[in-house]
């Protein structure tokens, strides 16, 4: 694990921003009464996989962070002087 826990929640906003995306597809297709196709269903599944494998990663570096007493701080990006 060498990512920190702001990049782990980073990549987990990405990931649930595209399991939405793929999730309206399944709506869609559900109101229209038209089946999956298996790349959706594919995605859906892989999606799913890496947010619930994430959401893994993040609960053990805050149970770490925690039981250390240590948090590594990130250094932060000012974008306006």
């Amino acid at each position: 694990m060498s990512d920190s826990i702001g990049s782990l929640i980073d990549k987990l906003i990405t990931n649930n921003t595209k399991l939405w995306f793929v999730q309206g597809k399944v709506h869609q297709a559900a109101q229209s009464g038209q089946g999956l196709d298996a790349d959706t269903v594919a995605k859906l599944h892989a999606l799913n996989l890496q947010r619930n494998a994430l959401i893994a990663e993040i609960d053990e570096a805050i149970a770490k962070a925690l039981s250390s007493g240590e948090v590594v701080a990130e250094p932060r990006i000012k974008l306006t002087d």
